[in-house]
């Protein structure tokens, strides 16, 4: 090992002379650590900046962000438990800490996304942990900095999704087995990959694929040990992670997972293995060159190309010199990949359902960097200079990254102007009634929540009769919505209730635009209603008539 050399003599050298000309003096080492701890404060600080303002700019909640939001809204805890509505999948302790946070602090943009914050901004700090365990300083920094300014996990940390959890998870678990694997004789480092096993697991489905990791790469250093106690904390981490497994992914997940695969058939296809092996190379050098290696930048149709380089060429450098390490980065790949050709989980089409990937594909990344500039560069000087350019370029990401925040605080203009629509609704009716009039089975998801989350005074009919007015009101408003291949029913000008007669003052629409499917929401028909003075005033519950 290089670190032996330098400690002194090797067995049947005669002499050990030489090692000092390698080392750096004390001086010299000392400002490089300081100078490694600068820049890892920096690249900390640059992603943890990038993902506090894109929390604080609140960005409009999204189309899969509200059908997680609305299951919040009409589920207690036990109602968590049953198959979601809209197709979703989700971990049931992700939605406990959801229902929780809904219930104590509301239901704003910052309230809900506080817990994926939380384990955005913690992923970092563990991630850096890990990375300077496991590599050298120079590729761990590298690493540090791709994850920091990469924009899946920048963009999950402030979603209502559990995707920032599956990347904090699996670090959750990688951290400790990276560290027991450096440092054999420390048992706490298997106690404490015990007791992380089933929150994980039960924080993030895809965390599974981690923890079996986990249990592989650890197997032939714990096979060495003879150590009864280091062979019981392994026993009980397994034993833990498959009770929480089959408790809580067989029981809650399989049916969750059955309900989303009947709702969204198809949908999924493209993420899978083709049948037809003749595909599979190309099948996998789309992927892999493809969004699921986009960091920090990249994106489908080869625009990861770069990505796949660095860790093609980390790989090669770990299989030379850790191979315990390569293991543990590369076994995640092997079971998502397993489970995608029976059918189970997706492997590849989106980095957002491959968090869990991130730390292993950050870590080869940057240690490929490293790689390369030692094999590029002959001087340390020509390294320190290659590795400052490719630091300042992820530091340029970042910024990039913060100010088309800035230009842009939402993810799509739909949901931009679903959330616009709504306020601006409720200001301009000045607290008057609001009747939603006939829903269509399915309004688009944003905003069905900003309606229901801000809209205390809006009220759900299915037709005229069904109006919740009394004697006392004297104006309210009507809203329709219309798909887009429904057309809406014309309203009579004068409404006779069963608690007086409305005339029809005002009415005007909107066009939406929210979403290209069929059943997306189109346009909006904004009407006023008032009461006729000394209009007939219906006595009983028949329904209501036209003039």
């Amino acid at each position: 090992m290089p670190l032996q050399l330098l400690q002194g003599r090797r067995k049947g050298s005669t002499s050990c002379s030489l090692a000092p000309a390698f080392l750096p003096s004390p001086a010299r080492a000392a400002r490089r650590r300081t100078t490694w701890k600068r820049w890892l404060f920096v690249l900390l600080a640059l992603g943890v900046a990038q993902r506090l303002l894109r929390y604080l700019l609140r960005f409009p909640v999204w189309g899969d962000e509200a059908f997680v939001c609305l299951n919040l809204m009409d589920r207690d805890y036990l109602g968590l438990l049953r198959p979601l509505r809209f197709d979703q999948v989700a971990p049931l302790l992700f939605l406990w800490g959801e229902e929780a946070v809904y219930r104590i602090l509301g239901g704003s943009e910052l309230a809900l996304r506080l817990l994926p914050l939380l384990a955005g901004i913690g992923s970092l700090f563990l991630f850096a942990r890990l990375a300077f365990a496991a590599v050298r300083p120079s590729a761990a920094l590298l690493a540090t900095g791709i994850l920091a300014v990469s924009y899946y996990p920048v963009r999950h940390s402030c979603e209502v999704k559990p995707y920032a959890f599956d990347l904090f998870q699996s670090l959750l678990l990688l951290t400790p087995a990276v560290h027991w694997l450096r440092y054999p004789d420390r048992r706490r480092y298997l106690a404490l990959l015990t007791a992380a096993a089933p929150l994980a697991l039960a924080s993030s489905y895809p965390a599974a694929f981690t923890a079996g990791t986990v249990s592989l790469a650890l197997l032939p250093a714990i096979g060495q040990r003879r150590d009864k106690k280091t062979w019981l904390l392994f026993g009980l981490y397994n034993l833990l992670a498959g009770i929480t497994v089959g408790g809580l992914f067989l029981g809650i997940g399989q049916a969750q997972h059955a309900s989303m695969t009947a709702g969204c058939r198809g949908y999924w296809d493209a993420w899978f293995p083709p049948t037809d092996l003749r595909e599979l190379p190309g099948w996998l050098l789309t992927v892999h060159a493809g969004n699921l290696l986009a960091y920090p930048a990249g994106g489908r149709d080869g625009g990861s190309a770069i990505t796949l380089l660095l860790c093609l060429a980390g790989i090669a450098s770990l299989a030379l010199r850790r191979r315990d390490l390569l293991l543990l980065m590369l076994t995640p790949f092997v079971l998502t990949f397993l489970a995608a050709l029976v059918g189970k989980y997706p492997y590849g089409g989106s980095a957002r359902i491959a968090q869990h990937l991130a730390p292993s594909i950050c870590l080869l990344a940057g240690t490929g960097a490293s790689t390369l500039l030692r094999r590029l560069c002959r001087s340390p000087g020509q390294r320190w200079r290659g590795c400052l350019v490719l630091l300042s370029l992820l530091i340029v990401i970042g910024a990039v990254g913060l100010l088309h925040d800035i230009r842009k605080p939402y993810k799509t203009e739909g949901d931009e102007r679903a959330r616009h629509f709504v306020r601006t609704l409720l200001a301009r009716t000045g607290g008057k009634p609001i009747v939603l009039l006939d829903a269509p089975p399915r309004l688009y998801p944003s905003l069905e929540w900003y309606l229901r989350l801000e809209g205390g005074d809006v009220t759900w009919a299915g037709s005229l009769a069904d109006l919740p007015l009394d004697g006392a009101t004297q104006t309210f408003w009507c809203l329709r919505f219309r798909t887009n291949d429904a057309p809406l029913d014309v309203l009579p000008p004068v409404w006779n209730g069963p608690h007086g007669v409305f005339a029809l003052r005002a009415r005007t629409g909107f066009l939406l635009g929210l979403g290209p499917e069929r059943d997306d929401t189109h346009s909006c028909e904004v009407s006023q209603w008032a009461r006729l003075a000394g209009g007939e005033i219906r006595r009983g519950g028949g329904k209501g008539t036209g003039p």
